[in-house]
């Protein structure tokens, strides 16, 4: 009897756990959606030449100039890391966390616009690209490198159906 006492209980609480962790997944579902698909556009394009991709993944040089620019010559140089975790996204943001992400927040810390700031850091194409050519004839590479926007911040593309 108690035996059927013990599985009878624990099968209850299972049912009242299994319930909690639907009703959880269900809100999750309804207030933060994330839609995952596969890009299959590139089943439609036929092409002889690859796609070349150049994305800038730092510029320590810009950032010095940057920080020296938005607070002064004398600011806290950790600053200059979350501008460039902020523009340069690898993942992990170890300083915007440590130093703008509590209620003690440096008064340096961003809180809106920061593509804005990632694009203040970020070098443009004629800074990027120079000195292209094709078969021994030059052209200008912004011409037809295009800007494309990735996880990794604008790059810029040649030959893709995915450049603007």
């Amino acid at each position: 009897m108690v035996n059927l006492i013990f599985w009878l209980v624990f099968v209850i609480f299972s049912w009242y756990c299994s319930s909690l962790l639907i009703v959880a997944q269900y809100e999750a579902f309804l207030n933060n959606p994330i839609s995952f698909v596969v890009e299959t556009t590139y089943k439609d394009w036929n092409t002889q030449f690859p796609s070349i991709a150049v994305c800038e993944s730092e510029n320590s040089g810009r950032i010095e100039n940057i920080s020296d620019s938005l607070w002064g010559t004398e600011h806290n140089f950790e600053m200059e890391e979350v501008l460039m975790e902020i523009a340069y996204f690898k993942g992990i943001t170890y300083y915007v966390s440590r130093l703008c992400g509590n209620e003690d927040a440096m008064a340096e810390c961003f809180e809106s616009n920061l593509s804005y700031f990632a694009n203040l850091v970020r070098s443009p194409c004629n800074d990027l690209l120079s000195n292209c050519s094709w078969n021994g004839k030059p052209f200008n590479c912004c011409t037809y490198f295009r800007p494309l926007e990735t996880e990794l911040g604008v790059c810029y593309v040649i030959n893709s159906i995915q450049g603007r």
